[in-house]
């Protein structure tokens, strides 16, 4: 682990470890935490966002893909006597 400054003998400097006792870096100032819990939720809310546009993109798909197939089988139908004038109409 680098030290910033030389310490003498005596001189107290600060100096982080974990819960083994190993040295780790400083934590993050006040700042630099916030920027990234800012980061992250934007990230989670964009995220969020994407799955319920995505979700709405394959409902909306599949409702018109049942509604061209109601439409074909209306046509289908219709077909028959289509464009017949001798059809009595």
């Amino acid at each position: 682990m680098a030290v910033r400054h030389h310490a003498h003998p005596g001189e107290r400097f600060p100096l982080w470890t974990d819960d083994a006792g190993q040295a780790v870096p400083r934590p993050m100032d006040e700042a630099a935490a916030s920027v990234h819990a800012v980061l992250a939720g934007l990230g989670a809310a964009g995220a969020a966002v994407g799955l319920v546009e995505g979700a709405r993109r394959l409902v909306v798909w599949r409702i018109a893909r049942r509604r061209y197939a109601q439409w074909d089988r209306a046509w289908e139908r219709a077909s028959h006597t289509w464009g017949r004038a001798d059809t009595g109409s």
